[in-house]
């Protein structure tokens, strides 16, 4: 019998595939974590553009890892330290606490973007994958997967790259495409306390 060649790979394919790895992924931190409340979903993506995980950021997980990190900064000089600290990491990066890789859940995709580089499909830091995760999160909100109503405004989604830097105009750019102007009004507001916070903060 004749071997048949896979057909080439699309961006319909890969959409398809990046929904299925993010559900898969939700759903895995969910079990592992049932009581912890989500704030932020992200896609982290190669900044070639031909790889893709995700991060998930809790409450709890931040709470846990401000406390660890209390231990490891200065004295920090305001009423309340643990909060200031809370408000330094919280959008600090996913490398903070929150729940990333390594995880199985994003396999079958990247074997698809892996194929996706090899037949050319786009070109390297092109924006291509931006635009595919972006696409990706806007029909997973649609359907509800990151709650409705008051428990959705709770949630910031997003993209951000790996190897690379993000800046939070770049960050704030790609969440305005998928997230209400309530969100994108707190997400800024957290954004500026953040920094200003990090100035009261320094490591030993």
């Amino acid at each position: 019998m004749a071997n048949t060649k896979n057909k080439p790979v699309t961006r319909e394919a890969i959409c398809s595939a990046l929904r299925s790895s993010a559900e898969d992924y939700l759903r895995r931190v969910a079990k592992a974590h049932p009581s912890e409340t989500m704030y932020a979903f992200l896609l982290e993506i190669s900044c070639e553009g031909f790889s893709v995980h995700g991060a998930v950021a809790t409450e709890e997980a931040l709470g846990r890892h401000s406390q660890n990190q209390l231990e490891k900064v200065r004295p920090i000089r305001t009423p309340d330290p643990l909060a200031t600290l809370r408000s330094c990491l919280r959008w600090a990066g996913p490398e903070d606490g929150w729940y990333q890789q390594p995880d199985t859940a994003f396999d079958p995709v990247n074997r698809l973007l892996s194929r996706a580089e090899t037949e050319a499909l786009y070109e390297m830091y092109d924006g291509s994958l931006h635009e595919l995760c972006i696409q990706t999160l806007r029909a997973m909100d649609e359907a509800g997967l990151f709650g409705t109503g008051e428990a959705r405004e709770r949630v910031v989604i997003g993209i951000c790259n790996i190897g690379g830097d993000n800046s939070d105009e770049e960050f704030l750019g790609w969440a305005k495409q998928v997230n209400s102007l309530r969100v994108m009004k707190r997400l800024r507001q957290e954004l500026k306390q953040s920094r200003k916070d990090s100035e009261a903060v320094r490591y030993c």
